[in-house]
């Protein structure tokens, strides 16, 4: 075991690799094991050790996950093809108008996360958002933030959606789709709100609109979308199922994706099942990227720098609820991951579980804040999954991020700070 300033180092030195590589574009799938192997190196970790650990943590967040993501993709690829995504994005479109492009994106993007669909949902959006850009002559710079934003932040983490943190923590403590309910949906419906006035100041002052070569839609695609209330039903079905019939996430998704399929199976053709065959090989690398990240929180917990952290943790005199605050917070800076992030935090937080009870910490209020707190530094420009976003939208971090890391990152931790953190400590559940 190596030495306590060494391996603070290393995890340092990890963190910086992350952030430089990410924005050399090297994938998340190989950045993981690269900032794991400095981690170990600087802990005085043997090289077994490291490839036996990180399996490990990989192999982990893999089960936890694999069927999450799969079935959440494969209702995002039925509701694609069956042209329930478009109804949607037109519907508040066509409700709210081009001039609030960031408002429309940010409505239908909430929707699509509290409905179970995965994060891919956002590239539907952003294409529509582009069109939306052009007739309102915006710069798409904006545009990023505004379909990020919920997925990231505030429909991520707020009770009753069907969403990754609530399919992680809630079978891990044994709470419920509810938990936490309070200070949840006040601190979401405050990142809501302060995202909207931010992302609405932006898109008229970002210049003219340049992308017209990223415009892949037409307005003839409107005309043969199906009708808005039937697009709505299979999200009504999964809301429904996970909050009110109490099924876990992937059931519930599960029989959203029967639905579609029985109801589209005109549209969706004999060779139907190709669509849950895309769904289930596009979850892979998502949950690869999400997995490489957890495999360097498995090698942290192995240095004498996380030994120091939980010694510190233990020993600090401040309210538990700022504690697991700042511990889950740490955490996300090192992993760049929102899930990763929320599967090591619940690691360390499981070992202290029994004195913050005696602490009067609520289990309900710990699973919020765990989400809460899980996604904010995990959004700082090292994140594997933000790069691969900007990426896909064909834009770069110095158009799009500042935008993406005020919404993301900003917003949820002071909205974490001055709202979550004070109606937990007063009680609120």
């Amino acid at each position: 075991m190596g030495s306590l300033p060494l391996s603070i180092i290393g995890v340092i030195v990890a963190i910086v690799s992350i952030i430089l590589l990410a924005y050399k574009g090297v994938h998340v799938t190989l950045l993981g094991p690269i900032a794991a192997l400095i981690i170990a190196i600087s802990a005085g970790l043997t090289f077994n050790d490291f490839l036996t650990n990180y399996a490990a943590g990989y192999g982990n967040m893999v089960a936890s996950t694999l069927f999450l993501y799969s079935f959440c993709m494969v209702f995002t690829t039925l509701m694609l093809d069956a042209g329930y995504l478009h109804a949607i994005a037109y519907f508040i479109a066509d409700t709210i108008g081009a001039k609030h492009t960031a408002l429309v994106c940010m409505i239908a993007c909430t929707i699509f996360t509290i409905g179970g669909l995965s994060a891919s949902g956002y590239l539907v959006m952003y294409s529509i958002g582009l069109i939306l850009c052009s007739k309102a002559n915006y710069h798409r710079g904006f545009l990023a933030a505004a379909v990020m934003c919920p997925s990231w932040s505030f429909a991520a983490i707020m009770p009753m959606a069907a969403s990754t943190p609530n399919g992680i923590l809630g079978p891990a403590l044994g709470t419920s789709n509810m938990a936490g309910l309070i200070p949840g949906f006040a601190s979401a419906v405050v990142m809501f709100v302060v995202d909207a006035i931010i992302l609405e100041r932006m898109q008229s002052r970002g210049g003219s609109f340049q992308a017209w070569d990223l415009i892949q839609l037409d307005e003839d695609t409107q005309k043969n979308l199906p009708p808005v209330w039937k697009a709505f039903i299979p999200i009504i079905i999964v809301f429904v199922m996970y909050n009110f019939v109490r099924l876990a996430i992937v059931p519930s998704v599960a029989i959203a994706c029967v639905y579609v399929t029985l109801v589209e199976l005109k549209k969706l053709g004999r060779d139907f099942y190709k669509r849950w065959q895309k769904g289930f090989i596009d979850a892979l690398i998502p949950v690869a990227g999400v997995a490489a990240m957890s495999g360097i929180g498995s090698i942290i917990q192995m240095t004498p720098a996380w030994d120091a952290l939980m010694d510190f943790m233990g020993a600090a005199l401040f309210n538990p609820y700022i504690m697991v605050f700042a511990f889950v917070a740490l955490v996300g800076l090192c992993l760049g991951s929102g899930s990763a992030t929320v599967t090591t935090g619940l690691t360390g937080i499981q070992g202290m579980l029994p004195i913050l009870l005696e602490q009067g910490v609520d289990l309900g209020n710990l699973h919020r804040l765990i989400a809460i707190a899980g996604h904010g530094t995990s959004a700082l420009p090292s994140s594997g999954g933000i790069v691969a976003a900007i990426q896909l939208f064909k834009s770069d971090h110095k158009e799009s991020y500042t935008p993406v890391g005020i919404t993301c990152c900003l917003v949820p931790i002071l909205v974490c700070a001055v709202v979550t953190l004070p109606l937990m400590m007063l009680g609120f559940t």
